[in-house]
C-alpha cells in the first residue's frame, strides 16, 4: 500500500524539523507539512479517494485556526472512506487530552514532542509490514 505522511502543526520550525527528520529516516515516503488544518483538509479533498493509499497523519492538538480535535471531527464525518491513521504529536501533557484522543478509533498513538527515532520506529515498522 502506498503511504503519504502528513505533518500538521502551526509551528513552522516544528514542521521543518519533523519533515527533515522523516525524510532522513524514511526517504521513500511522500511527506507533506501544513501549518493549518484547513490546508490539510483541502489537500485531502484534492487527493480524492484511493483505497490503495494510506495517510499517516502526525497531528498537533493546539493549533490556532482549527485545533486537532476539530480536524479529527471533520475527518471522521467527511473523510470516512479514506485510509488514515492519526498520531497525536503534542506538547500537551494533559491526561484529559490523552483520554480524549483514545475516544477516536483512528488515533493510533499519542506522542510527546519532539519526534525522534524511538518514537518513530514503531510507526514506520507498522507501515512497512
Amino acid at each position: 500500500m502506498k503511504t503519504k505522511i502528513l505533518l500538521l502543526d502551526d509551528d513552522f520550525l516544528i514542521n521543518f524539523i519533523n519533515k527533515k527528520y522523516l525524510k532522513n529516516e524514511y526517504p521513500v515516503k511522500d511527506t507533506y507539512d501544513f501549518m493549518s488544518a484547513s490546508l490539510a483538509l483541502d489537500f485531502l479533498r484534492s487527493e480524492g479517494v484511493d483505497k490503495n493509499l494510506l495517510y499517516i497523519i502526525f497531528l498537533d492538538i493546539n493549533m490556532t485556526e482549527m485545533d486537532g480535535w476539530e480536524f479529527m471531527d471533520i475527518l471522521q464525518s467527511d473523510f470516512s472512506s479514506l485510509n488514515f491513521e492519526i498520531h497525536m504529536l503534542s506538547s500537551s501533557i494533559s491526561e484529559e487530552d490523552k483520554k480524549r484522543a483514545e475516544g477516536y478509533h483512528f488515533v493510533n498513538s499519542y506522542i510527546d514532542k519532539p519526534l525522534n527515532k524511538s518514537k518513530l520506529l514503531p510507526i514506520l515498522e507498522s507501515i512497512s509490514s
